[in-house]
């Protein structure tokens, strides 16, 4: 996600979230299996998710984050109360 829509979410609780292999993310969390396939990094969201046990989270997703959360939402269909895609990637 952008850092100039963080702004705009100021009033909103916000969980950013690096995914391994991209941004400033520790590069020894990349595991190669794991995030190898979009699933897998759908798996790792739901983890987080898992722990993190917060009620009534939006997904907002830009690119392939936004395919991210929809495998998620397809695997738990209950771990987001909505999500809003901004340009999905089709592939």
């Amino acid at each position: 996600m952008s850092h100039d829509l963080m702004p705009l979410l100021a009033q909103h609780r916000c969980i950013t979230l690096n995914q391994p292999g991209a941004g400033a993310a520790n590069p020894a969390a990349c595991d190669p299996v794991r995030h190898a396939t979009l699933q897998g990094y759908a798996a790792m969201l739901l983890d987080l998710l898992a722990e993190l046990a917060e009620p009534d989270l939006v997904c907002l997703g830009h690119s392939v984050s936004a395919m991210i959360g929809a495998l998620a939402a397809v695997q738990a269909p209950d771990a987001f109360s909505q999500w809003v895609m901004l340009c999905p990637l089709p592939c």
